[in-house]
């Protein structure tokens, strides 16, 4: 049964090991992560070291991550795991925005001798129907696309990353 780089015996209990990688050693505070696996069944050992490693992994970038901060440095990439937070935030916050929109509602068209008449119209608070809505956002995703195609980015969407990396929570400085 193949080994892991990170398991050590010690006696009859198994142990993580991990060295601190050598970009952020001077500041991390130990030499390495070592600690017991409470076990001293091999396969089971085997299994808890490689949950471990990965935890050690991610507590070696959240160092990284605040050393960039503490620095005031742009970060080069995301990793996988900030790229899910960041999803996931925006689309709680898109969700959101959506509900309000239905919240307030949509103006409502008949079609009376072929043309489209307002059911109820609003004198004081003008709202948009659910097909202009509809048109919109199509428009959007037919510009978005286009931009896409093409290698171009658009204003709208980049001061829109730009404030959803500052939201609390997830608050990243990325370089452009």
């Amino acid at each position: 049964m193949p080994g892991h780089t990170r398991l050590y015996r010690r006696g009859a209990v198994y142990y993580h090991r991990a060295a601190v990688p050598q970009d952020i050693a001077a500041t991390y505070g130990k030499r390495e992560e070592t600690f017991s696996l409470k076990t001293r069944d091999y396969s089971e050992a085997l299994r808890r070291v490689k949950l471990e490693a990965v935890r050690v992994d991610r507590l070696f970038d959240e160092h990284r991550l605040k050393l960039a901060r503490e620095r005031d440095e742009k970060l080069q990439e995301l990793t996988p795991e900030q790229i899910a937070t960041i999803k996931a935030f925006y689309l709680h916050h898109l969700l959101g925005e959506d509900e309000e929109v239905r919240i307030d509602g949509f103006e409502e068209l008949e079609v009376h001798e072929g043309r489209s008449v307002l059911v109820s119209p609003q004198q004081f608070d003008p709202r948009q129907t659910f097909e202009e809505y509809e048109m919109l956002v199509e428009d959007m995703d037919e510009i978005t696309r286009f931009n896409m195609a093409r290698g171009k980015s658009d204003p709208f969407y980049r001061s829109e990353a730009e404030e959803v990396l500052s939201w609390e929570g997830i608050d990243l400085r990325l370089d452009p």
